[in-house]
């Protein structure tokens, strides 16, 4: 059975590195390779877990526990997904801004109703109301005690959504102007299979207003010089963006190259390392949110 898996940020940014390699360990692809039962009850993981626990079974508090961390689950997903759909990464900032006020104690965590609390003081009802549905649901579920929020993995996770919304759109954009192209134009057969295209018609696309508009709606201060850069970086420096220039390197650019180095291109939120987007050809479909 296939196990391949990743501990990835930002959902094991703050789990530690024994417990990491606890899972790890119990995860192996075949059993001969798995922790047995005595193995992993001697693991330090278990072991210091052990030191620091109170006697007797503790199935009820592991219980309340992991339906606390499923419906925390349910609300940070839901609220990255509107929060990347409706905050610029201005307003994103601001937001971390003042999570990083109220978590008085400087946890790195925020409760749910704190964070709701800090998008109605900047005028974000909607989404701080769409938030308390969603609690209101995970509630339901009859799951007691208080959500709390790790706000640095959910600003996070919110990024890596936004990302994949602009390689959405990126990709229609991508599509559409092979669309608009002259019937059977020899660059752009076959562009949804391949997602490539020749060099001058890739520097066409990436002067057609469509990109910087999408750049313009991300956040990017001055869209026209980080088209440039990126053009230099994917055709060569011959390229130009805006002007009579021609690509003097690459003889064909893919659109994954492409999403890479424009998403390389967008602002930061706070002071987090960013990646360069999910690496897969977004669907042409709508976002689904």
């Amino acid at each position: 059975r296939k196990s391949d898996f990743l501990l990835a940020p930002p959902f094991w940014s703050k789990i530690s590195e024994e417990a990491k390699d606890f899972v790890q360990q119990c995860l192996r692809g075949t059993p001969e390779r798995r922790l047995s039962v005595a193995e992993a009850l001697h693991h330090p993981w278990i072991q210091s877990l052990a030191d620091t626990s109170p006697s007797g079974s503790m199935l009820n508090s592991f219980a309340v526990n992991l339906r606390r961390f499923y419906r925390t689950s349910l609300i940070e997903g839901f609220a990255a997904s509107s929060l990347a759909a409706e905050l610029t990464v201005a307003e994103t900032n601001e937001l971390l801004a003042r999570c990083r006020d109220a978590d008085a104690n400087k946890t790195g965590f925020v409760t749910s109703t704190d964070l709701r609390q800090v998008l109605l003081s900047l005028n974000h009802g909607d989404v701080a109301e769409a938030i308390v549905a969603c609690i209101s649901t995970a509630k339901m579920l009859r799951y007691p005690g208080e959500s709390y929020i790790d706000y640095v993995a959910l600003l996070e996770s919110t990024r890596l959504r936004r990302e994949r919304i602009f390689e959405e759109e990126l990709w229609r954009r991508f599509l559409d102007f092979a669309a608009a192209s002259p019937p059977g134009a020899a660059s752009t057969v076959g562009i949804a299979e391949s997602g490539r295209l020749q060099a001058a018609c890739m520097q066409d696309f990436l002067q057609a207003p469509s990109v910087p508009q999408l750049f313009v709606r991300a956040g990017v201060d001055d869209a026209a010089a980080a088209l440039r850069a990126s053009a230099e970086v994917l055709l060569g420096p011959g390229a130009c963006i805006g002007g009579s220039g021609s690509a003097g390197g690459a003889e064909q650019a893919d659109f994954l190259d492409v999403a890479s180095e424009l998403l390389r291109r967008l602002p930061l939120v706070g002071q987090e390392h960013r990646g360069g987007g999910s690496g897969r050809r977004p669907q042409p479909s709508p976002v689904s949110m």
